[in-house]
C-alpha cells in the first residue's frame, strides 16, 4: 500500500504521520517471535484512541479489508501475525494505566500496558496482576486478556478471566461495546465481555480493561527437588497441595532432558546441583507463600522431612535470597529459549489427566527420536504440559512435523486433553476446532463469528475457520 494510495489517504487523515506504517518498516510486524509464521502486510496502522480504531474497523468493514490485531505478539500459536496481506492494527499506542482504586484494589488500563510495567507501577500498593508470564516483559495486558492467558502461578490465581471486571472493545462495524466496570459481582444477565476474553481478537479489538489486582505475598519460598521417576513427581505434586493447601503458590515439572538443555545451553551461572544426573531424572520446582519466612521454612523442611521419609525425593536445593529465587524462576522460564538453541522448536501446550504426562512426552521422544530432541515440562499444579521438539537437522523440518501432527492432537482427544491449555489456538489449531468440540458448538461458534464480523474481517483463518476460509 503506497502512500499516494485510497487506503494510504484514509488512515493519513485520520492518524499521525508515524501511527502509519510501510515499506521495510512493517517487516517485524509480519512474522512471530519464533519466526515460525510470516505474514505480507504492506501497512500497519497504531492508532492511539479508540475513536481512531472505530474510525479504521468501520472504513475496513465498509470494504472488507481484513484486519490482525496485534498485541506484544509473545504468542505461539501465529495468533497475532498475517496469513496473507491484512491489515495490522498494532496496539501498541494504547500504553497508558488510567486509574488505580485503592478501595477496591481494581486498575484500569489499555491494552497495550505491558504486564511487567503494570505491576511496577503497582508495586507502590503492594499490589500485582494475578498473572506471571515468562513473556512478562513484552505481552500486552490486552493480548494476556484475548487469550486468556495461564502462566505459573495458576495454581493460587486461578484463570485470569476471573479477574477481568469489565473491558471495553471495538466491534469490526466500528461500534465500541462500553463493558467497563470495577464491580467484583455484577449479576445483571449475560455477561458478554466473556464472549471476548479468549477470543483472540476473533470477535473484536480489546482497547481498555478493569483488572482485579491482590495483595503482594509478604513472604515466599522457592525450592527444586529432584526425583527419579515421574511416580515421584505426582506424589510430590499430591503432598504439596495437601500439605501447603493455599499457600502452595506454583508447582513445575521438568523431566530430565529439559534440565539437560538448561545446563548445556543456560547463559545463567546458576547450576543448582553441583553433579549431574541421569536423564531419566526429573525435578520439580515448587513456590510457597506465607506471613514470614521462618515460618515458610519450618513448613518446607516439614514436608522435606515426610517426603525423604517416604524416599520421594533424592536431591533439594533452596533459594537462599533474592537472587537465587529469581535465578531458579529464570532457569525454568528459559527452557523454551534455550531449546531453541538446539534447533528449530516445535511446541506443544496441551493440558491431560496428570499421570498421563510423561507417557504421552515418552511417545513423542520415542516416535520423533531420529528428527528432534524432546523434552516436557511444565505447570504441572493444573494438568499443563509443554512439549517442546527441537529440530535436529533443518532439511528435515517438514518430516519432523508430519511426524508429530496430527498425531499429537489425535493422543491428546483420545485422552480426554486440550489441544490448546493457555496459549489458545491461533492459526495453528484453528483447524482442530472440529476435532474436539462437537458440531453443535462449533456451530454456535461460528454463528458467533458471523454475529460479531459478519464480513469476517478480524483476525481471519484464526480460531475457528468458517466455509469461506477454505
Amino acid at each position: 500500500v503506497s502512500t499516494q494510495s485510497t487506503w494510504g489517504k484514509f488512515f493519513r487523515s485520520c492518524l499521525r504521520e508515524n501511527e502509519v506504517i510501510t515499506g521495510q518498516d512493517v517487516d517485524a510486524y509480519n512474522v512471530d517471535w519464533m519466526n515460525k509464521y510470516y505474514g505480507k502486510t504492506s501497512l500497519v496502522v497504531k492508532p492511539s484512541k479508540v475513536e481512531q480504531i472505530s474510525k479504521i474497523l468501520q472504513y475496513c468493514n465498509e470494504r472488507k479489508l481484513a484486519v490482525v490485531p496485534q498485541g506484544g505478539n509473545t504468542g505461539l500459536v501465529g495468533g497475532s501475525v498475517p496469513v496473507h496481506d491484512e491489515i495490522v492494527l498494532s496496539l501498541s499506542n494504547f500504553n497508558k494505566i488510567l486509574d488505580y482504586d485503592e478501595s477496591t484494589g481494581v486498575v484500569t488500563c489499555e491494552a497495550g500496558v505491558i504486564l511487567e510495567m503494570m505491576n511496577v507501577f503497582l508495586q507502590k500498593y503492594n499490589r500485582e496482576v494475578p498473572l506471571d508470564l515468562g513473556a512478562k516483559g513484552s505481552c500486552f495486558i490486552g493480548g494476556n486478556i484475548a487469550t486468556n492467558a495461564g502462566g505459573i502461578h495458576y495454581v493460587k490465581n486461578g484463570p485470569f478471566r476471573a479477574n477481568i471486571l469489565g473491558c471495553e472493545a471495538v466491534l469490526a462495524d466500528g461500534s465500541v461495546l462500553n463493558m467497563l466496570s470495577q464491580q467484583r459481582k455484577d449479576n445483571t444477565g449475560i455477561d458478554l465481555k466473556q464472549l471476548l476474553i479468549g477470543s483472540e481478537g476473533s470477535l473484536g479489538v480489546i482497547t481498555k480493561a478493569n483488572l482485579y489486582t491482590i495483595p503482594c505475598d509478604k513472604a515466599k519460598k522457592l525450592f527444586l527437588v529432584r526425583c527419579q521417576n515421574f511416580t515421584q513427581v505426582l506424589t510430590i505434586l499430591k503432598e504439596s497441595k495437601s500439605f501447603f493447601g493455599r499457600t502452595l503458590s506454583a508447582i513445575e515439572y521438568i523431566d530430565g532432558f529439559a534440565y539437560k538443555v538448561l545446563l548445556e545451553h543456560s547463559i545463567s551461572q546458576m547450576k543448582p546441583f553441583q553433579q549431574e544426573f541421569p536423564e531419566g531424572s526429573f525435578y520439580a520446582l515448587i513456590e510457597v507463600t506465607g506471613e514470614d519466612e521462618e515460618s515458610i521454612l519450618r513448613r518446607i523442611e516439614q514436608f522435606y522431612e515426610r517426603l525423604d521419609q517416604e524416599k520421594v525425593i533424592s536431591d533439594c536445593v533452596f533459594a537462599e535470597n533474592i537472587n537465587q529465587f529469581n535465578e531458579l524462576w529464570k532457569l525454568r522460564e528459559e527452557i523454551g529459549a534455550n531449546c531453541a538453541k538446539v534447533g528449530l522448536v516445535f511446541k506443544y501446550d496441551l493440558s491431560l489427566p496428570v499421570e498421563k504426562t510423561d507417557s504421552l512426552v515418552k511417545d513423542v521422544r520415542e516416535r520423533c527420536k531420529d528428527l528432534g530432541f524432546t523434552v516436557g515440562y511444565g505447570h504441572i499444579g493444573d494438568g499443563n504440559v509443554h512439549i517442546n521438539v527441537s529440530l535436529l537437522d533443518k532439511t528435515k523440518k517438514k518430516e519432523l512435523e508430519q511426524r508429530l501432527e496430527p498425531y499429537i492432537f489425535d493422543w491428546i482427544v483420545q485422552n480426554n486433553g486440550s489441544v490448546s491449555a493457555e496459549h489458545g489456538l491461533g492459526l495453528m489449531k484453528a483447524s482442530l476446532l472440529p476435532k474436539i468440540k462437537p458440531a453443535p458448538v462449533v456451530d454456535k461458534i461460528i454463528q458467533l463469528k458471523r454475529l460479531f464480523d459478519p464480513n469476517l474481517i478480524l483476525n481471519p483463518y484464526k480460531v475457528v475457520c468458517v466455509p469461506e476460509w477454505s
